[in-house]
């Protein structure tokens, strides 16, 4: 995020004094002042992902494209090609072509496939799916306590409850301060605890009820802590036994783990 901050920063200060100075027409500071509004913006919903950052991004080469325009090319023809603007040019010019260029070079849709099998945090949970389509039949169920609901789905099973990720069951990011959340304030704490404990109290019943062909579990998240297993164990002590009992691991990827009922070798 800091990163993010300093781009409308250098571009708020940098578009101000290029408009003072008269290298910058006036009507282009609205366009110096977009990217400092939009990051504002998303610090003020508390976005914390990447990619709710782009238009940050795409609104500062927007600028700084104007301003190589400007620079380069003065349609009133009143100023000098002294050295300063000369250089400036050359280095906006360099500037906005690097960044073009690093976005376009490093964009998935250029090789999505070798970024994805690069990337163990998205390859891991797309390996454990084949594992779970290739051993369990179209109409098992299965109980997924993690972040990468797309599991179930490149899987094709269905879940074997209505709480599909981690954190429809556990809402420590909401609790707790920290790993990037916002503590819940005092007067709205007693009511998420009580929701929290209905929720994995039906959880918990849904699966003492109906034994799921397959569970899967992720670790080292914020609702999982260290270890995913343990954290739902917590809450639901009869799936350790089950586990043990009629379960056995049939994958191990990374972070993520694959627990087959015993009748599904």
């Amino acid at each position: 995020m800091a990163g993010f901050g300093f781009l409308p920063f250098i571009l708020l200060v940098g578009g101000g004094a290029a408009a003072g100075t008269g290298l910058l027409r006036r009507d282009a500071i609205p366009f110096a002042v977009a990217p400092s509004l939009q990051f504002a913006l998303a610090v003020a919903q508390s976005k914390g992902w990447t990619y709710q950052f782009a238009i940050v991004v795409g609104s500062a080469m927007v600028f700084l494209t104007m301003v190589l325009s400007a620079v380069w090319d003065d349609p009133h023809g009143k100023m000098e090609w002294s050295t300063v603007r000369k250089l400036g040019a050359i280095g906006l010019l360099v500037l906005v072509g690097d960044r073009a260029f690093d976005l376009v070079r490093d964009s998935y849709w250029l090789k999505e496939d070798k970024q994805l099998m690069s990337s163990p945090e998205l390859n891991d949970p797309r390996i454990t799916a084949d594992v779970l389509r290739a051993k369990t039949r179209p109409d098992d169920r299965l109980f997924f306590y993690g972040q990468d609901a797309i599991i179930g789905f490149l899987a094709q099973r269905l879940p074997a409850t209505p709480y599909e990720v981690a954190w429809m069951l556990n809402y420590r990011g909401a609790l707790e301060p920290g790993d990037g959340f916002k503590k819940a304030a005092p007067q709205h704490r007693e009511d998420i605890l009580k929701f929290q404990k209905v929720v994995q109290t039906d959880a918990c019943a849904r699966l003492r009820a109906r034994h799921p062909a397959a569970m899967v579990f992720m670790d080292g998240l914020p609702e999982s802590g260290a270890d995913g297993v343990q954290e739902v164990g917590r809450f639901c002590p009869e799936l350790l036994g089950m586990l043990q009992d009629e379960y056995y691991q049939a994958a191990h990827n990374g972070a993520v783990r694959l627990y087959l009922r015993a009748d599904r070798p």
